[in-house]
């Protein structure tokens, strides 16, 4: 069985922040983390580090001991691989979410985060009581990101819309499953059935569109008149169909399932 490793990356930045002459350039060094990995990780939240933030980034390092937030994770992926086994190695960074993303602290709930295709968890964090129930079922919906992803051995590049929303909506019914104090994504409760029946013809059209086109699709596009998260909400209740039919069918041969096997009536092509 493979093993989960949380990367030190909390220590690294509190080390960072003491010094009294900062380098950018060893601080990605020493994340091992390329200018663009940066920049990505502060388009999902994360607190810039300039010396404008130094005392505020201080306090959220310090909010991170008082709740224990490591700890958190820790015993919620031991919960996790407990019953569902890892099946390629794991590692998880922690980061600290910049207290002006207002987007991230309240319409996430304080818990952003994103899977790579190369077996990393991100997870940044507002860290505040308030963000822990929300912290725990987004580890979980993470974590089944990562097993499906190395159960299929998915592709990024040629990822279609289809394989998206299934990948989202397994990812939230899994969340829901394994998490006893899960709070509903506030994606998956948007739309009931009938309202994805009715946009499921758009849909229909484009679920083999490859690349960044699908985006606009899975996120919501106010050019489209499609709010916010519109498709992930349609992909939780293609998975809610899908398992109201088959109520024995297990999380193991959910989780291995190809996109186009959830596609029964009513979301056929």
């Amino acid at each position: 069985m493979h093993q989960f490793f949380i990367a030190s990356t909390l220590n690294i930045l509190k080390d960072w922040a003491a010094k009294p002459n900062k380098n950018p350039s060893s601080l990605l060094q020493s994340l091992n983390l390329s200018k663009k990995e940066w920049e990505e990780l502060s388009t999902f939240g994360c607190m810039s580090l300039d010396e404008s933030n130094l005392d505020t980034f201080h306090s959220l390092l310090d909010a991170f001991n008082t709740l224990r937030i490591q700890e958190v994770v820790m015993e919620s992926l031991h919960h996790i691989t407990s019953q569902y086994p890892l099946i390629h190695p794991l590692t998880i960074k922690l980061w600290p979410m910049d207290p002006a993303d207002k987007f991230g602290r309240n319409q996430l709930q304080g818990v952003s985060a994103f899977t790579t295709y190369q077996g990393e968890i991100s997870l940044i964090i507002a860290p505040l009581s308030q963000s822990l129930p929300t912290l725990e079922a987004v580890i979980a919906h993470e974590y089944h990101h990562h097993w499906r992803i190395h159960a299929l051995h998915l592709d990024e590049e040629n990822e279609t819309l289809l394989e998206r929303m299934i990948l989202e909506g397994l990812a939230d019914h899994f969340a829901e499953h394994v998490v006893s104090t899960h709070g509903s994504m506030p994606w998956t409760k948007f739309l009931n059935l009938a309202d994805a029946e009715k946009l499921w013809p758009l849909y229909r059209q484009q679920l083999f569109v490859q690349g960044k086109d699908t985006s606009q699709w899975l996120f919501g596009s106010a050019d489209l008149g499609l709010p916010l998260w519109t498709g992930y909400a349609v992909g939780y209740e293609i998975i809610q169909s899908y398992r109201e039919s088959h109520p024995l069918c297990s999380w193991d041969q959910l989780t291995i399932k190809s996109a186009t096997d959830f596609l029964e009536s009513p979301f056929t092509v």
